[in-house]
């Protein structure tokens, strides 16, 4: 009898063990699970600031080139205003 209770009671000193190691194995894996969860939250919240910026910056270039075609046509009717005014200032000098 004496020797059935030792076995048993290595036998749940063993059980006893596993436990604990089962238990700071999930403590780990619950710990690398939010160390994961934080780096994904953080990954989702830099794509999205880098989505407004993208945003920000598209509606930037937008006025920019709309400012540089504006511009152009600008020198383009001064072009052709200096243009007619070199023509009537050759007439009236020449004429």
């Amino acid at each position: 009898y004496a020797n059935e209770e030792q076995a048993f009671r290595k036998k749940e000193e063993q059980i006893r063990s596993r436990d604990m190691q089962l238990q700071h194995q999930l403590i780990k894996f619950n710990k690398f699970l939010q160390d994961n969860e934080g780096k994904r939250r953080r990954a989702e919240m830099r794509a999205g600031e880098e989505s407004n910026q993208i945003k920000i910056k598209e509606g930037e270039i937008d006025d920019i080139e709309r400012e540089l075609e504006e511009s152009r046509r600008m020198h383009r009717e001064l072009q052709h205003e200096v243009g007619k005014s070199s023509r009537s200032a050759t007439v009236v000098v020449g004429g």
